[in-house]
């Protein structure tokens, strides 16, 4: 028995309708980001930049996004600034101060890159007498330039430092003043 082109055709539409497709997806939920990534880095390890002067130690470790960590000790205390631009400034914390190992960098919701970093310094009237803690947010521009948005003292001073972070974006380094003491 001859068979036909169109008895061929018809049977391979008929095997084929029977294959189960997926009904198309409602609209997909949007990609959630993070709202915090936690770092920690040991800073004394980090590599020398610039000119260590006596009793001076700088340093650079990588962040999230690839922004910079500087690290800068002295006799005294120690302070960290963000980022290829930062604005030099004091951080004013008082007599004697070191940061905590840990950075917490806080992402933009839609892009998911740094927009501020929030750091807790041990504060004292010497390095033995660290006993007060400060948490001080400092503004990631997406240019490079980073600059301290606030200084926060506790209690209470995690939600106060995210909500300041939070709003990192409409804070312009050089311009705004930074919050708290």
């Amino acid at each position: 028995m001859a068979v036909s082109r169109v008895m061929i055709a018809a049977a391979l539409f008929g095997a084929a309708s029977m294959i189960p497709v997926a009904a198309p997806a409602a609209a997909q939920e949007p990609l959630k980001v993070k709202e915090s990534i936690y770092t920690r880095h040991n800073y004394d390890r980090c590599p020398t930049r610039g000119d260590n002067g006596a009793g001076v130690a700088r340093r650079a470790c990588l962040g999230v996004g690839n922004i910079e960590i500087y690290w800068v000790k002295d006799d005294v205390s120690e302070g960290l600034w963000f980022g290829r631009r930062p604005i030099t400034e004091k951080i004013d914390l008082g007599a004697s101060y070191a940061p905590a190992d840990t950075v917490e960098w806080r992402l933009d919701k839609t892009t998911g890159r740094p927009r501020a970093a929030i750091v807790k310094y041990r504060v004292g009237k010497s390095a033995a007498s660290r006993r007060e803690n400060r948490l001080v947010v400092y503004r990631l521009e997406p240019s490079g330039t980073s600059c301290l948005m606030a200084v926060i003292k506790e209690p209470g001073a995690a939600a106060t430092a995210r909500e300041a972070a939070d709003a990192a974006s409409s804070f312009r380094c050089g311009f705004d003043k930074r919050q708290g003491s």
